[in-house]
């Protein structure tokens, strides 16, 4: 589903980061949850529209599509 702006990321305690990409490979942002509980609420407001994969080593990546 596109968003414009937030999306809430829920994931297991040994995740530890999380990496946001352009479509053209480039990271766009490190995410660092070190410090969250099991979710993250992920402000993508300022990223121009378009679509974006978000990776995790070990599980399967997620597309984002931001409006």
């Amino acid at each position: 589903n596109p968003t414009t702006g937030h999306i809430t990321i829920e994931f297991p305690p040994e995740l530890k980061n999380v990496g946001l990409f352009d479509m053209m490979g480039q990271k766009v942002m490190e995410i660092d949850l070190s410090n969250a509980k099991s979710q993250y609420d992920l402000d993508i407001g300022r990223l121009a529209n378009g679509v974006y994969i978000l990776t995790a080593k070990g599980y399967t990546n997620i597309k984002i599509i931001k409006n």
